[in-house]
């Protein structure tokens, strides 16, 4: 593998693999089909790659297929329970499970403590989403590096990214975002090849088995709203209309224990007969 082809790794690697008790925020931004997701774990293996030349463990124990989390807020839980020192993670997609408009629920809370407290472990945290609004206020403003995804030529075996730093300028109060620079290149645009099968084909059959559970839940939401929105459509019947269906069924002989010709002025105590009849005899 040549220079080139280990910038990124040798980049993210060098800050978390810091004696400086660095970590780093990165997002990926980009539609559906854009490549993203596949992106961030390229990213994440050869940054994993890079950190095993640093020191004893293997490339698996800083990233592997169990480090991704993917749109779901139980996947996201899964994997933020067991983060390690130097370990690098993935949140694909969480646009879904992790909602900007929804930053005030628990779950957000809890994940905004999350993102600020993890840096103690020199974590790399990739995260995928369409819209960088998709992200909650308190990690969108920590993020160090933002990656918009441009062109997926899957056809040619890669995709193409424009990779941004994040920075504060204290003095004018604005955000600027530098492209990255080193031995005086300025780096505008990052190619991303297909990670190798074994992460890849393992990451498809998951994502499809989530989706798949995903769409089976939202169906079985949707049925449950349409039944109850069709039972709230029933019109609702008065006491007098009550007592005048029950006294048209007695009249055609549906109940004939029950004798017709309910009253209507005191329909509580009529009603409440007539409903004890017909459950006796309906």
């Amino acid at each position: 593998m040549t220079i080139k082809d280990f910038y990124m790794g040798k980049l993210l690697g060098d800050i978390i693999g810091s004696k400086h008790n660095q970590h780093c925020l990165m997002a990926i931004i980009g539609r559906t089909g854009s490549g993203k997701s596949s992106a961030a774990i390229q990213i994440a293996h050869e940054t994993a790659k890079y950190m095993a030349t640093l020191n004893s463990h293997k490339a698996e124990y800083y990233f592997n297929i169990d480090h991704v989390a993917i749109i779901i807020e139980d996947e996201i839980t899964r994997v933020m329970k067991h983060t390690k020192k130097h370990g690098i993670y993935i949140l694909d997609d969480i646009g879904v499970g992790y909602n900007s408009r929804l930053w005030q629920s628990k779950a957000n809370i809890i994940m905004n403590d999350i993102i600020q407290t993890f840096r103690t472990q020199n974590n790399l945290m990739i995260l995928t989403v369409p819209d960088p609004t998709f992200i909650d206020k308190v990690p969108r403003s920590s993020l160090r590096y933002q990656i918009n995804m441009k062109d997926a030529n899957f056809d040619m075996g890669y995709s193409l990214g424009a990779m941004q730093e994040l920075k504060r300028d204290y003095k004018s109060g604005k955000n600027i975002y530098p492209y990255p620079t080193s031995e005086g290149c300025k780096y505008v645009r990052v190619k991303f090849e297909r990670p190798p099968s074994f992460l890849a084909d393992e990451y498809e059959i998951r994502r499809e088995t989530i989706q798949a559970k995903m769409q089976a839940d939202n169906i079985e939401k949707l049925e449950k709203l349409f039944a109850e929105q069709k039972e709230n459509d029933i019109p609702k019947l008065s006491k007098k209309d009550k007592i005048l269906e029950i006294n048209r069924d007695v009249q055609a002989g549906i109940y004939p224990d029950l004798k017709a010709g309910l009253k209507s002025n005191k329909l509580s105590n009529d009603l409440a007969y007539a409903r004890n009849i017909v459950s006796m005899h309906g």
